[in-house]
Order: C-alpha cells, then structure tokens, then sequence
C-alpha cells in the first residue's frame, strides 16, 4: 500500500535526522506545523520530532500548550469578530480535546456563522468526525452527520485527486508537496461544499498553480476556471 504525504513526510524527517540534518528536518516541521489543519494522529508524531530537535518553547509550542476550557472555547468562537484568524485556528484545533456530545446546537449555531471564516468550520467539523458525533447538523442548506461523513480529506474526490498530484512526474519535487497543501486549503475554503464535490480530476490545476507560486508559470496563464480555484485557495 502506498504512503500518504504525511506518512512520507514523517519517514523524511526521520531521514534527515538519521543524517544528523537536523535543521534541515527542523525546517520541514516548522513549515508543516505553519498550516491550518494538520489530521491528529499525525500531528503528534510530527510534534514528537519537533520536540526532539527543539526543546526551547516557542510560540507554536506554547500555543499547543495553551489550556482553554470547553466553555471558553466555545464563548472565544461565539464571538469570532473580536480575534484574529490565526488565533481563532489554534482554538479551533483544541476542539479534538473535548467530547462534544450534548453540545451539538451551540456547535450547529457556530458552523452556521456567514462570515465565520470556512477554514475554522472544516477544523471543527473534522473533530467533530474524529469523535464519531452522530448528530444531523444543518449547516446553510446541507445536512451533515460526522458519524456517517468523512472528513474533507478523505472523500473519493480528494484521495483521487491527493493520488494522482503524488503521481505528476516534476521536475521539481516541492511543487508535489506545494500542490497537496493547497488542494488541502481549497478544500477546507470551499467547505462544507466540499464534501460533496463528485470526483473530478483537477490535480492538473493544482500542480499549474504551484507551478505559478513558485515563478515557474506567470499567473496570466490560468484559464477562468483555474482563475476561480486560484482565488479561492487565497481566500478571496
């Protein structure tokens, strides 16, 4: 069975550090921990290794470690105008600490918040499956059960797609990675449309627009389509 990006960047790091490249390997952490949503049983493993190269605290590090009790997480995201999108994403990752059964209507209310941004949603809703939540949440006009749905990562449209941008040939190996992080960001924009997105292969487009982050291509070469998934993945 083939590795997943994070089982293979797991077996990276474990790499460098076996060849004593333990900045190199610090690097890749600190550049995978910066990302919104990392799936739990991999985030502990990459932290375990952050850990073992960085015993000093920093800000992530202290963030992780950071105590919020249900209530104050709860009160923190039901007043989301007064906090700033970074911190509002640490708080959302904290919802995997808690079990949420019986707090189902105050979660729905949150996840139905317009300009609530979708990233701090998917994180929640993620939780939410990780804690097999059996409960119909309404979410504008899409009925959504955490127990019966996957996460946004794990539908038949994003494992497609995730397989066939690992399997691109590039000259470069970064634009793979590149293009799983921002097909991951699209996803977690456009939720919770996106769980419902039938499978179509678009990883052409991702592979284009890393391609464009990293100066290969000039931004002019989207076409309309790609234009949209481009300003999507920026938020916009």
């Amino acid at each position: 069975m083939s590795k997943n990006y994070y089982e293979e960047l797991i077996e990276k790091i474990k790499q460098l550090i076996s060849k004593k490249e333990n900045q190199e390997a610090l690097k890749l952490i600190k550049d995978e921990l910066s990302l919104p949503y990392i799936p739990k049983i991999y985030e502990d493993k990459i932290y375990y290794y952050y850990n073992l190269l960085n015993d000093d605290d920093d800000e992530k590090q202290t963030k992780k470690n950071n105590y919020f009790s249900r209530d104050e997480i709860l009160l923190i995201l039901n007043n989301y105008k007064n906090y700033d999108l970074d911190f509002l994403i640490s708080i959302a990752s904290l919802f995997d600490q808690y079990n949420w059964k019986g707090f189902e209507k105050q979660i729905e209310m949150i996840l139905n918040f317009n300009d609530l941004d979708n990233k701090i949603k998917s994180l929640i809703y993620n939780c939410l499956v990780t804690h097999e939540i059996n409960y119909d949440f309404q979410i504008n006009n899409l009925k959504i059960n955490p127990f019966k749905n996957k996460t946004i990562f794990e539908t038949e449209y994003s494992l497609k797609n995730i397989y066939k941008i690992k399997k691109t040939k590039v000259d470069n190996p970064s634009i793979i990675e590149i293009s799983q992080k921002i097909f991951f960001l699209y996803l977690m924009n456009l939720f919770p449309q996106s769980l419902f997105f039938a499978y179509e292969d678009v990883s052409f487009i991702f592979i284009k627009i890393a391609n464009i982050m990293i100066g290969n291509l000039d931004q002019n070469s989207l076409n309309k389509e790609e234009k949209q998934i481009f300003k999507t993945i920026n938020g916009k």
